[in-house]
């Protein structure tokens, strides 16, 4: 008897999937025969320590957020009382005037660049006069004087 060829069947035959008329035939062989018997028996508990080996790796196995859990653990006990609401709150609490400040001081320059670029008829908009930039255009570009000509008769400056 061939039991690599009986080995497989057995295994579809514990996994379920076998058709019904080879399952019943299969099981009228087993009936029959010590040596399949004993196979069954013997894959049976090999698919038992199998199961029972899974079970046990995915007990032991790193579920999500492991990390988290497992800094939680080490984290000191007088630390864990503080909630993360707690600490949020008291940095609202502690940088809120700075916040205040900022915006007074930022109004302050506002208010100040909108009163020195004097009338709001000139070329300048509203956002470089609160912000103190020189109007830019066309015609302020040239004035700039960025398209300086050097004179070909005269030595450059640089060797």
């Amino acid at each position: 008897m061939k039991m690599d060829h009986y080995t497989d069947r057995l295994l579809h035959l514990l996994d379920g999937t076998l058709e019904p008329d080879v399952e019943a035939q299969l099981r009228s062989e087993i009936n029959q025969s010590v040596e399949l018997q004993e196979e069954l028996s013997r894959l049976q508990a090999l698919r038992g320590l199998l199961q029972d080996s899974m079970k046990a790796s995915s007990d032991s196995a790193l579920r999500p957020f492991f990390t988290d859990r497992l800094m939680k653990q080490l984290e000191p006990e007088h630390l864990k009382q503080i909630e993360h609401d707690d600490i949020a709150f008291f940095l609202t609490k502690l940088f809120r005037p700075v916040a205040v400040a900022g915006f007074i001081v930022a109004m302050f320059f506002a208010v100040y660049n909108v009163n020195i670029s004097g009338d709001f008829a000139s070329e300048t908009t509203t956002a470089e006069a609160i912000l103190g930039l020189p109007p830019v255009n066309t015609l302020s570009v040239y004035d700039l004087d960025l398209f300086v000509e050097e004179d070909p008769t005269t030595p450059s400056s640089n060797p």
